[in-house]
Protein backbone atom coordinates (compact mmCIF):
# COMPACT_ATOMS: atom_id res chain seq x y z
CA UNK A 1 0.00 0.00 0.00
CA UNK A 2 1.38 3.36 -1.00
CA UNK A 3 2.18 5.84 1.74
CA UNK A 4 -0.22 8.69 2.00
CA UNK A 5 1.18 12.14 1.30
CA UNK A 6 1.52 14.17 4.47
CA UNK A 7 1.13 17.89 4.86
CA UNK A 8 3.92 19.52 6.87
CA UNK A 9 3.06 22.59 8.92
CA UNK A 10 5.75 24.71 10.57
CA UNK A 11 5.46 27.94 12.54
CA UNK A 12 8.00 30.45 11.16
CA UNK A 13 9.15 33.77 12.58
CA UNK A 14 7.03 36.49 10.96
CA UNK A 15 10.07 38.46 9.87
CA UNK A 16 11.47 35.41 8.05
CA UNK A 17 8.22 34.32 6.42
CA UNK A 18 7.20 34.81 2.81
CA UNK A 19 3.61 35.50 3.73
CA UNK A 20 1.75 37.97 1.47
CA UNK A 21 -0.96 40.10 3.00
CA UNK A 22 -3.60 42.33 1.43
CA UNK A 23 -7.03 43.84 2.07
CA UNK A 24 -9.90 44.58 -0.30
CA UNK A 25 -12.18 47.57 0.18
CA UNK A 26 -14.37 50.00 -1.76
CA UNK A 27 -13.63 53.69 -1.95
CA UNK A 28 -15.23 56.63 -3.67
CA UNK A 29 -13.72 59.42 -5.75
CA UNK A 30 -13.23 61.52 -2.57
CA UNK A 31 -10.65 58.97 -1.40
CA UNK A 32 -8.94 58.99 -4.80
CA UNK A 33 -8.94 62.80 -4.70
CA UNK A 34 -6.95 62.70 -1.44
CA UNK A 35 -4.36 60.15 -2.51
CA UNK A 36 -4.00 60.41 -6.30
CA UNK A 37 -0.88 62.62 -6.13
CA UNK A 38 0.87 59.98 -4.03
CA UNK A 39 0.18 57.10 -6.44
CA UNK A 40 3.16 56.07 -8.55
CA UNK A 41 4.28 53.19 -10.75
CA UNK A 42 7.23 50.86 -11.00
CA UNK A 43 8.44 50.90 -14.60
CA UNK A 44 9.13 47.16 -14.48
CA UNK A 45 5.41 46.42 -14.27
CA UNK A 46 3.53 49.46 -15.59
CA UNK A 47 3.77 51.95 -18.47
CA UNK A 48 3.01 55.63 -18.08
CA UNK A 49 0.00 55.28 -20.36
CA UNK A 50 -1.31 52.71 -22.86
CA UNK A 51 -4.89 53.80 -23.45
CA UNK A 52 -6.17 56.09 -26.19
CA UNK A 53 -8.54 58.95 -25.36
CA UNK A 54 -11.42 56.85 -26.65
CA UNK A 55 -10.50 53.91 -24.40
CA UNK A 56 -10.41 56.29 -21.43
CA UNK A 57 -13.91 57.52 -22.33
CA UNK A 58 -15.13 53.93 -22.57
CA UNK A 59 -13.83 53.23 -19.08
CA UNK A 60 -15.48 56.39 -17.72
CA UNK A 61 -18.77 55.20 -19.23
CA UNK A 62 -18.40 51.88 -17.40
CA UNK A 63 -17.54 53.67 -14.15
CA UNK A 64 -20.53 56.01 -14.34
CA UNK A 65 -22.81 53.05 -14.99
CA UNK A 66 -21.35 50.79 -12.26
CA UNK A 67 -19.96 48.34 -14.83
CA UNK A 68 -16.31 48.59 -13.76
CA UNK A 69 -15.82 46.27 -10.77
CA UNK A 70 -12.20 45.30 -11.59
CA UNK A 71 -9.87 45.62 -8.60
CA UNK A 72 -7.27 48.41 -8.50
CA UNK A 73 -4.10 46.62 -7.29
CA UNK A 74 -1.93 48.89 -5.12
CA UNK A 75 1.08 48.26 -2.86
CA UNK A 76 1.08 50.35 0.34
CA UNK A 77 4.69 51.55 0.55
CA UNK A 78 4.61 52.58 4.23
CA UNK A 79 2.95 49.35 5.38
CA UNK A 80 5.27 47.17 3.30
CA UNK A 81 8.26 48.93 4.87
CA UNK A 82 6.78 48.41 8.33
CA UNK A 83 6.15 44.69 7.74
CA UNK A 84 9.35 43.72 5.90
CA UNK A 85 12.86 43.54 7.40
CA UNK A 86 14.64 42.23 4.33
CA UNK A 87 17.22 44.80 3.19
CA UNK A 88 16.48 44.36 -0.51
CA UNK A 89 12.76 44.82 0.06
CA UNK A 90 13.33 47.90 2.23
CA UNK A 91 15.68 49.44 -0.37
CA UNK A 92 13.04 48.85 -3.06
CA UNK A 93 10.20 50.52 -1.19
CA UNK A 94 12.37 53.29 0.30
CA UNK A 95 13.24 54.39 -3.23
CA UNK A 96 9.56 55.18 -3.85
CA UNK A 97 8.98 56.64 -0.38
CA UNK A 98 11.77 59.18 -0.94
CA UNK A 99 10.09 60.16 -4.22
CA UNK A 100 6.88 60.98 -2.32
CA UNK A 101 5.02 57.83 -3.46
CA UNK A 102 2.71 56.24 -0.87
CA UNK A 103 0.96 53.73 -3.17
CA UNK A 104 2.54 51.73 -5.99
CA UNK A 105 0.05 51.04 -8.79
CA UNK A 106 0.68 47.43 -9.74
CA UNK A 107 -2.07 46.59 -12.25
CA UNK A 108 -4.47 49.51 -12.74
CA UNK A 109 -2.50 52.46 -14.04
CA UNK A 110 -4.62 53.08 -17.16
CA UNK A 111 -7.83 53.04 -15.14
CA UNK A 112 -6.33 55.31 -12.47
CA UNK A 113 -5.08 57.78 -15.09
CA UNK A 114 -8.53 57.87 -16.73
CA UNK A 115 -10.20 58.82 -13.44
CA UNK A 116 -7.53 61.36 -12.46
CA UNK A 117 -7.60 63.09 -15.85
CA UNK A 118 -11.38 63.46 -15.76
CA UNK A 119 -12.14 64.17 -12.11
CA UNK A 120 -9.08 66.10 -10.93
CA UNK A 121 -7.14 67.47 -13.90
CA UNK A 122 -9.90 68.44 -16.34
CA UNK A 123 -7.96 66.91 -19.24
CA UNK A 124 -10.59 64.52 -20.59
CA UNK A 125 -14.29 64.38 -21.42
CA UNK A 126 -17.01 61.73 -21.54
CA UNK A 127 -19.08 60.19 -24.29
CA UNK A 128 -22.72 61.27 -24.22
CA UNK A 129 -23.94 59.51 -21.07
CA UNK A 130 -27.19 58.58 -19.40
CA UNK A 131 -26.53 57.06 -15.99
CA UNK A 132 -28.21 56.56 -12.64
CA UNK A 133 -27.18 57.23 -9.06
CA UNK A 134 -28.90 56.70 -5.74
CA UNK A 135 -29.33 59.65 -3.38
CA UNK A 136 -28.75 59.49 0.38
CA UNK A 137 -32.50 59.10 0.98
CA UNK A 138 -32.74 56.17 -1.45
CA UNK A 139 -34.12 58.03 -4.49
CA UNK A 140 -32.90 57.02 -7.96
CA UNK A 141 -31.53 59.96 -9.92
CA UNK A 142 -31.19 59.97 -13.72
CA UNK A 143 -28.31 61.96 -15.23
CA UNK A 144 -28.19 62.92 -18.92
CA UNK A 145 -24.77 64.26 -19.83
CA UNK A 146 -23.99 65.61 -23.34
CA UNK A 147 -21.00 64.18 -25.22
CA UNK A 148 -17.76 66.09 -24.70
CA UNK A 149 -18.71 67.21 -21.18
CA UNK A 150 -15.88 67.71 -18.69
CA UNK A 151 -16.15 67.46 -14.93
CA UNK A 152 -16.00 71.23 -14.57
CA UNK A 153 -19.28 71.42 -16.53
CA UNK A 154 -21.07 69.88 -13.53
CA UNK A 155 -22.20 72.23 -10.77
CA UNK A 156 -20.20 72.17 -7.53
CA UNK A 157 -23.07 70.42 -5.78
CA UNK A 158 -23.27 67.76 -8.48
CA UNK A 159 -19.49 67.29 -8.47
CA UNK A 160 -19.56 66.50 -4.76
CA UNK A 161 -22.50 64.13 -5.19
CA UNK A 162 -20.75 62.20 -7.96
CA UNK A 163 -17.43 61.99 -6.07
CA UNK A 164 -19.27 60.60 -3.07
CA UNK A 165 -21.36 58.15 -5.14
CA UNK A 166 -19.03 56.58 -7.71
CA UNK A 167 -16.85 53.84 -6.26
CA UNK A 168 -13.90 51.66 -7.17
CA UNK A 169 -12.66 48.43 -5.56
CA UNK A 170 -9.09 48.47 -4.23
CA UNK A 171 -6.85 45.51 -3.36
CA UNK A 172 -4.19 46.98 -1.05
CA UNK A 173 -1.06 44.91 -0.38
CA UNK A 174 0.67 45.68 2.94
CA UNK A 175 3.20 42.84 3.00
CA UNK A 176 4.97 41.62 -0.15
CA UNK A 177 8.56 41.13 -1.34
CA UNK A 178 10.08 42.36 -4.61
CA UNK A 179 10.06 38.84 -6.09
CA UNK A 180 6.50 38.25 -4.94
CA UNK A 181 5.40 41.57 -6.45
CA UNK A 182 6.86 40.47 -9.78
CA UNK A 183 5.04 37.12 -9.56
CA UNK A 184 1.84 38.95 -8.62
CA UNK A 185 2.09 41.11 -11.74
CA UNK A 186 2.79 38.16 -14.03
CA UNK A 187 -0.09 36.23 -12.46
CA UNK A 188 -2.47 39.11 -13.05
CA UNK A 189 -1.55 39.11 -16.75
CA UNK A 190 -2.31 35.41 -17.25
CA UNK A 191 -6.02 35.96 -17.75
CA UNK A 192 -7.33 35.40 -21.29
CA UNK A 193 -8.84 38.37 -23.07
CA UNK A 194 -12.12 37.93 -24.90
CA UNK A 195 -11.64 37.05 -28.56
CA UNK A 196 -13.81 38.51 -31.32
CA UNK A 197 -16.48 35.74 -31.35
CA UNK A 198 -16.74 35.93 -27.54
CA UNK A 199 -17.36 39.67 -27.74
CA UNK A 200 -20.07 39.10 -30.38
CA UNK A 201 -21.64 36.48 -28.15
CA UNK A 202 -22.33 39.15 -25.53
CA UNK A 203 -24.82 40.93 -27.82
CA UNK A 204 -28.47 40.67 -26.77
CA UNK A 205 -30.20 39.90 -30.08
CA UNK A 206 -32.19 37.18 -31.80
CA UNK A 207 -29.40 36.42 -34.28
CA UNK A 208 -26.88 36.00 -31.46
CA UNK A 209 -29.15 33.56 -29.63
CA UNK A 210 -30.00 31.73 -32.87
CA UNK A 211 -26.36 31.18 -33.86
CA UNK A 212 -25.33 30.25 -30.32
CA UNK A 213 -28.11 27.66 -30.00
CA UNK A 214 -27.53 26.23 -33.49
CA UNK A 215 -23.79 25.84 -32.86
CA UNK A 216 -24.48 24.17 -29.53
CA UNK A 217 -26.85 21.58 -31.02
CA UNK A 218 -25.16 20.95 -34.37
CA UNK A 219 -21.46 21.48 -33.70
CA UNK A 220 -20.83 20.89 -29.98
CA UNK A 221 -23.30 18.52 -28.31
CA UNK A 222 -22.00 14.98 -28.88
CA UNK A 223 -25.53 13.55 -28.87
CA UNK A 224 -26.92 15.85 -31.57
CA UNK A 225 -23.98 17.27 -33.54
CA UNK A 226 -22.75 16.17 -36.94
CA UNK A 227 -19.49 14.34 -36.20
CA UNK A 228 -17.75 15.64 -39.33
CA UNK A 229 -18.58 19.24 -38.52
CA UNK A 230 -17.65 18.73 -34.88
CA UNK A 231 -14.25 17.30 -35.84
CA UNK A 232 -13.34 20.55 -37.63
CA UNK A 233 -12.89 22.28 -34.26
CA UNK A 234 -10.41 21.80 -31.44
CA UNK A 235 -11.73 21.70 -27.88
CA UNK A 236 -10.31 25.18 -27.33
CA UNK A 237 -12.16 26.52 -30.38
CA UNK A 238 -15.39 24.93 -29.19
CA UNK A 239 -14.93 26.45 -25.74
CA UNK A 240 -14.11 29.89 -27.13
CA UNK A 241 -17.00 30.33 -29.57
CA UNK A 242 -15.12 29.18 -32.67
CA UNK A 243 -18.12 27.06 -33.69
CA UNK A 244 -20.42 30.05 -33.22
CA UNK A 245 -18.17 32.14 -35.43
CA UNK A 246 -18.25 29.52 -38.20
CA UNK A 247 -22.05 29.35 -37.97
CA UNK A 248 -22.34 33.16 -38.11
CA UNK A 249 -20.14 33.54 -41.20
CA UNK A 250 -21.72 30.57 -42.97
CA UNK A 251 -25.25 31.80 -42.32
CA UNK A 252 -24.37 35.35 -43.37
CA UNK A 253 -22.69 34.39 -46.64
CA UNK A 254 -25.40 31.84 -47.35
CA UNK A 255 -28.06 34.53 -46.95
CA UNK A 256 -26.42 37.53 -48.58
CA UNK A 257 -23.35 36.43 -50.50
CA UNK A 258 -20.14 38.28 -49.69
CA UNK A 259 -21.55 41.82 -49.76
CA UNK A 260 -24.86 43.38 -48.83
CA UNK A 261 -25.89 47.02 -49.07
CA UNK A 262 -27.62 46.89 -45.69
CA UNK A 263 -24.26 46.20 -44.05
CA UNK A 264 -22.16 48.85 -45.75
CA UNK A 265 -20.43 46.70 -48.37
CA UNK A 266 -17.99 43.86 -47.91
CA UNK A 267 -18.04 42.17 -44.54
CA UNK A 268 -15.24 41.94 -42.01
CA UNK A 269 -15.21 41.06 -38.31
CA UNK A 270 -16.15 44.60 -37.26
CA UNK A 271 -19.16 44.75 -39.60
CA UNK A 272 -20.26 41.25 -38.58
CA UNK A 273 -20.29 42.44 -34.97
CA UNK A 274 -22.50 45.35 -36.01
CA UNK A 275 -24.74 42.91 -37.89
CA UNK A 276 -25.10 40.95 -34.64
CA UNK A 277 -26.75 43.88 -32.89
CA UNK A 278 -30.46 43.98 -32.19
CA UNK A 279 -32.54 45.45 -35.04
CA UNK A 280 -29.96 44.87 -37.80
CA UNK A 281 -31.04 43.17 -41.03
CA UNK A 282 -29.18 40.01 -40.02
CA UNK A 283 -31.01 40.07 -36.68
CA UNK A 284 -34.38 40.50 -38.42
CA UNK A 285 -33.47 37.56 -40.70
CA UNK A 286 -32.45 35.25 -37.83
CA UNK A 287 -35.04 32.60 -38.82
CA UNK A 288 -33.76 32.62 -42.40
CA UNK A 289 -30.21 32.32 -41.09
CA UNK A 290 -31.18 29.21 -39.14
CA UNK A 291 -32.86 27.77 -42.25
CA UNK A 292 -29.65 28.26 -44.25
CA UNK A 293 -27.70 26.25 -41.69
CA UNK A 294 -30.40 23.61 -41.13
CA UNK A 295 -30.92 23.02 -44.86
CA UNK A 296 -27.19 22.73 -45.46
CA UNK A 297 -26.74 20.13 -42.75
CA UNK A 298 -29.89 18.18 -43.64
CA UNK A 299 -29.44 18.10 -47.44
CA UNK A 300 -25.68 18.25 -47.98
CA UNK A 301 -23.73 17.24 -44.88
CA UNK A 302 -25.63 14.46 -43.08
CA UNK A 303 -26.38 12.33 -46.19
CA UNK A 304 -22.80 12.67 -47.48
CA UNK A 305 -20.82 12.83 -44.25
CA UNK A 306 -18.70 9.78 -45.09
CA UNK A 307 -17.83 11.17 -48.51
CA UNK A 308 -16.42 14.31 -46.91
CA UNK A 309 -14.86 12.57 -43.89
CA UNK A 310 -13.09 9.89 -45.96
CA UNK A 311 -10.79 12.37 -47.65
CA UNK A 312 -7.11 11.87 -46.86
CA UNK A 313 -5.52 14.27 -44.40
CA UNK A 314 -3.70 16.33 -46.99
CA UNK A 315 -6.90 17.08 -48.88
CA UNK A 316 -9.48 17.31 -46.10
CA UNK A 317 -11.98 20.09 -46.49
CA UNK A 318 -11.23 22.62 -43.79
CA UNK A 319 -13.85 24.71 -41.96
CA UNK A 320 -13.73 27.48 -44.52
CA UNK A 321 -14.01 25.05 -47.44
CA UNK A 322 -17.17 23.61 -45.86
CA UNK A 323 -18.50 27.16 -45.51
CA UNK A 324 -17.76 27.77 -49.20
CA UNK A 325 -19.71 24.63 -50.08
CA UNK A 326 -22.69 26.07 -48.21
CA UNK A 327 -22.37 29.32 -50.16
CA UNK A 328 -22.38 27.40 -53.44
CA UNK A 329 -25.50 25.45 -52.46
CA UNK A 330 -27.34 28.78 -52.14
CA UNK A 331 -25.79 30.83 -54.96
CA UNK A 332 -24.31 28.56 -57.62
CA UNK A 333 -26.95 27.43 -60.10
CA UNK A 334 -26.10 23.71 -60.53
CA UNK A 335 -25.69 23.21 -56.78
CA UNK A 336 -28.62 25.42 -55.84
CA UNK A 337 -31.00 23.53 -58.15
CA UNK A 338 -29.51 20.08 -57.54
CA UNK A 339 -31.86 17.16 -57.05
CA UNK A 340 -31.30 14.83 -54.14
CA UNK A 341 -29.70 12.11 -56.25
CA UNK A 342 -27.30 14.63 -57.87
CA UNK A 343 -25.82 16.08 -54.68
CA UNK A 344 -23.32 13.29 -54.11
CA UNK A 345 -21.76 13.89 -57.54
CA UNK A 346 -21.74 17.63 -56.97
CA UNK A 347 -19.84 17.18 -53.70
CA UNK A 348 -17.31 14.96 -55.49
CA UNK A 349 -16.89 17.65 -58.14
CA UNK A 350 -16.40 20.26 -55.43
CA UNK A 351 -13.80 18.10 -53.64
CA UNK A 352 -11.90 17.51 -56.90
CA UNK A 353 -11.96 21.24 -57.62
CA UNK A 354 -10.72 21.98 -54.11
CA UNK A 355 -7.81 19.53 -54.57
CA UNK A 356 -6.81 21.02 -57.94
CA UNK A 357 -6.82 24.57 -56.66
CA UNK A 358 -4.84 23.64 -53.54
CA UNK A 359 -2.02 22.36 -55.75
CA UNK A 360 -1.76 25.59 -57.73
CA UNK A 361 1.01 28.05 -56.85
CA UNK A 362 -0.76 31.00 -58.48
CA UNK A 363 -0.92 34.16 -56.35
CA UNK A 364 -4.34 35.79 -56.18
CA UNK A 365 -4.88 39.48 -55.43
CA UNK A 366 -7.64 40.48 -53.03
CA UNK A 367 -9.21 43.88 -52.43
CA UNK A 368 -7.57 44.12 -49.00
CA UNK A 369 -5.47 47.21 -48.33
CA UNK A 370 -2.03 47.05 -49.90
CA UNK A 371 -0.90 44.91 -52.79
CA UNK A 372 -1.49 41.64 -50.97
CA UNK A 373 -1.45 38.36 -52.88
CA UNK A 374 -2.13 34.85 -51.64
CA UNK A 375 -1.94 31.29 -52.87
CA UNK A 376 -5.30 29.53 -52.94
CA UNK A 377 -4.44 27.91 -49.58
CA UNK A 378 -3.60 31.34 -48.17
CA UNK A 379 -7.09 32.56 -49.05
CA UNK A 380 -8.50 30.20 -46.40
CA UNK A 381 -6.98 32.18 -43.53
CA UNK A 382 -10.00 34.50 -43.45
CA UNK A 383 -13.77 34.12 -43.73
CA UNK A 384 -14.23 37.84 -44.46
CA UNK A 385 -15.59 39.02 -47.77
CA UNK A 386 -12.29 40.00 -49.41
CA UNK A 387 -10.78 36.52 -49.55
CA UNK A 388 -14.12 34.72 -49.76
CA UNK A 389 -14.85 36.66 -52.95
CA UNK A 390 -11.63 35.47 -54.59
CA UNK A 391 -11.97 31.86 -53.39
CA UNK A 392 -15.52 31.55 -54.69
CA UNK A 393 -14.61 33.15 -58.01
CA UNK A 394 -11.82 30.60 -58.58
CA UNK A 395 -13.98 27.65 -57.50
CA UNK A 396 -16.83 28.76 -59.78
CA UNK A 397 -14.48 29.17 -62.76
CA UNK A 398 -13.18 25.63 -62.26
CA UNK A 399 -16.66 24.18 -61.81
CA UNK A 400 -17.92 26.05 -64.88
CA UNK A 401 -15.31 24.24 -66.97
CA UNK A 402 -16.60 20.89 -65.72
CA UNK A 403 -20.26 21.62 -66.29
CA UNK A 404 -19.67 23.21 -69.68
CA UNK A 405 -18.18 19.96 -70.96
CA UNK A 406 -20.78 17.57 -69.57
CA UNK A 407 -23.51 18.29 -72.06
CA UNK A 408 -23.94 19.70 -75.53
CA UNK A 409 -27.51 20.84 -74.77
CA UNK A 410 -28.01 24.46 -75.81
CA UNK A 411 -30.13 25.33 -72.82
CA UNK A 412 -29.50 28.20 -70.44
CA UNK A 413 -29.26 27.65 -66.72
CA UNK A 414 -28.57 30.05 -63.89
CA UNK A 415 -24.95 29.37 -63.13
CA UNK A 416 -23.99 31.92 -60.54
CA UNK A 417 -26.02 34.39 -58.57
CA UNK A 418 -22.86 34.93 -56.57
CA UNK A 419 -21.13 37.42 -58.83
CA UNK A 420 -17.54 37.87 -57.69
CA UNK A 421 -16.96 41.21 -59.40
CA UNK A 422 -19.94 43.48 -58.92
CA UNK A 423 -22.09 42.14 -56.10
CA UNK A 424 -24.95 39.71 -56.37
CA UNK A 425 -26.50 39.68 -59.84
CA UNK A 426 -27.64 36.71 -61.97
CA UNK A 427 -25.10 35.40 -64.48
CA UNK A 428 -26.07 32.99 -67.21
CA UNK A 429 -23.90 30.60 -69.17
CA UNK A 430 -24.82 28.43 -72.16
CA UNK A 431 -23.98 24.79 -71.46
Amino acid sequence: MKNKKSIKITVVDRNKSKHISYKVFQCNMKWLEKVHKTIGICQSTQSDSRWSANQEKDYLSSTFNNRAPSIFTLLDVDECLKNCNNKRVRDYFNKFKKAGIRYLNHDSNNRTNSLIKFFFEGKSAVHGETFWTESANGECVKWEVPGGSKFKDFSSEHQEEIKNTLKITVGMYDRISVEQAKLLFLGLQRGTHLNTPEKRNAEVSDICETIRNWASVNLKDQDTCNKKLNSMFTNLQLNRRGADSWGAWTAFHGLYGYMEKDFGGKMDEKKLHQAYQSGSQFDLDHKKAKSVLDDFRRNWIDPHENLIADMKDGNKLNKTAIMDLCILTHWYGPFKNAKEEERSNFIKDYIDTFKRLRRKKTLFKTSEKGDRRFTFCGLYASTGSDRTEVRISQIVKELDKSYKSVSSKKSKIEVCNYNYDNGITPVELVV
